[in-house]
């Protein structure tokens, strides 16, 4: 069985989980946090734990596809990466740079399992 979390890093942070394709969880981290259109924290100044993942704290992801709007400095964005797989399983993962308002969440997942059309 194919796992994979698609994740939203700018905000309106969230979550997508797929299994063998097929949408399984979608969250958004506001809805835990109770911070509406939340925009996580930038790590480098402090390290922010989502609450969203603790729902995934025993899957191991084959594939986690992060998307963001591009912040202008590609070690901005690793910084949010980095933070969030200390925080999670994962056996891959890709990034898509600049595409936050075009795609969200189901472009990069759409590239990635193939599917016939994205879901919205």
């Amino acid at each position: 069985m194919r796992k994979t979390l698609g994740i939203n890093i700018s905000h309106n942070c969230s979550f997508a989980y797929f299994e063998d394709n097929i949408l399984k969880q979608y969250y958004e981290e506001d809805r835990f946090n109770k911070i509406k259109h939340f925009e996580p924290p930038s790590p480098i100044k402090e390290e922010y734990e989502y609450k969203v993942l603790k729902k995934f704290k025993d899957v191991v992801f084959d594939k986690v596809v992060f998307v963001s709007f591009d912040r202008g400095n590609i070690l901005i964005d690793k910084s949010y990466i980095d933070n969030i797989l200390k925080q999670l399983r994962c056996k891959d993962f890709k990034f898509y740079n600049g595409q936050h308002h075009t795609c969200f969440m189901h472009y990069p997942v759409y590239i990635l399992v193939n599917l016939k059309k994205p879901c919205v």
